[in-house]
């Protein structure tokens, strides 16, 4: 008769390393995937920020474009070039009255959008993330245009 007790202390070493990397790694999947959706929530709300700073400076520039002379109206709206690291891009479009402003953050696969209502009509215009410089050239009655402040 042959001798065992070696087998089952090699074969209860074995077990024990198999479940300690089955715990490793299942505790390594769930907080990779935590972080992900942390930094997710954290690019769509820095998104929605800038989002909402930019709208309320179309908005100003809208009304300051009523009331000024024929020289035309600047409004800067500072915004960061990136975004938790990220970089993100600004579209404005216009139609029926109705402005949309859609800042997407594609490496993050987030999307924030915004509207408004304005009484001039916008330029559609997609420019990076960062400044930008809301403009009206020539008389008020020009619609309101989204340039990159580089």
């Amino acid at each position: 008769m042959g001798d065992d007790r070696g087998a089952a202390t090699a074969l209860g070493y074995v077990l024990n390393i198999t479940v300690a990397l089955l715990l490793v790694t299942g505790l390594l999947i769930a907080v990779t995937d935590y972080v992900d959706r942390q930094r997710q929530d954290a690019v769509r709300g820095q998104l929605a920020v800038v989002s909402d700073r930019l709208v309320a400076d179309l908005a100003a520039a809208d009304r300051l474009a009523g009331t000024a002379d024929a020289g035309g109206v600047t409004v800067r709206s500072d915004a960061p070039a990136r975004v938790v690291g990220r970089t993100y891009t600004i579209r404005v479009s216009h139609a029926d009255g109705v402005t949309r402003v859609r800042l997407a953050a594609p490496s993050e696969n987030v999307v924030v959008t915004r509207t408004l209502h304005t009484d001039r009509d916008v330029v559609n215009a997609t420019v990076t993330g960062g400044d930008v410089e809301i403009t009206t050239r020539g008389a008020a009655g020009d619609g309101l245009r989204v340039v990159s402040d580089d």
